[in-house]
Formats: structure tokens, sequence, C-alpha cells
């Protein structure tokens, strides 16, 4: 999946537990959003160069690039990692702390 991801145009990334509001809300609502706790959005996010963010009514909240810095601070990834997916270069320790707080309903 992570090559499929990896090859996509571009991947669009539902929010659906963020409101569109103002901007320092809108980041808090990020920051709390669910989607940061599945397994399987840590390849979605990681893996596509192009990933733009919606809100629950499909206002587009940002692009992977333009969230960098918040999307780093919610889950400890480089900001270097999300730029350029060259995650070759995370030592082992760094990718499994990058999944350790994430749910899965299979086991990994």
């Amino acid at each position: 999946m992570f090559r499929w991801y990896k090859e996509a145009s571009v991947c669009y990334t539902y929010l659906a537990d963020v409101k569109h509001s103002s901007l320092s809300t809108i980041e808090s609502q990020i920051a709390e959003s669910r989607w940061y706790e599945g397994g399987w959005t840590l390849q979605e996010l990681i893996a596509p160069e192009n990933v733009i963010f919606y809100s629950e009514n499909w206002f587009q909240i940002g692009t992977k690039l333009q969230l960098s810095a918040l999307i780093s601070n919610i889950t400890g990834i480089e900001e270097t990692y999300l730029d350029n997916s060259n995650t070759q270069n995370a030592s082992i320790a760094q990718r499994m702390s990058w999944a350790a707080n994430r749910k899965s309903n299979s086991i990994e």
C-alpha cells in the first residue's frame, strides 16, 4: 500500500471531525482529529508527495506542505520526512515512534 500511495498524484484526506472555522480554531481541531490515530493513515500521510486536507464540509484546509509544521507537531514526524518522504534516512526507532500511538483493527 505504501508504494500505491507513493505513486498517487494526490491523496485527499477527509477530516470528518474538523469543522471549518477561524484558522486558530481549525488548527486545534486538526490537532485533535481522530484521523491521526489510525494505523493505516501513517502511510497516507508519509508516502504521497501531494496530500490535500479537507474539513467535514469538504472545505479545503490546506496541503501537507502548507500544514507540515502543524502536522510535525501533532505526529512527531520531522518536517523533512513530510516534505520529501525520504523515510529511509529515519532510524528504525524514529519510524516505530511514528506508529506507536496509532490504533489498528488488524494485528500488525
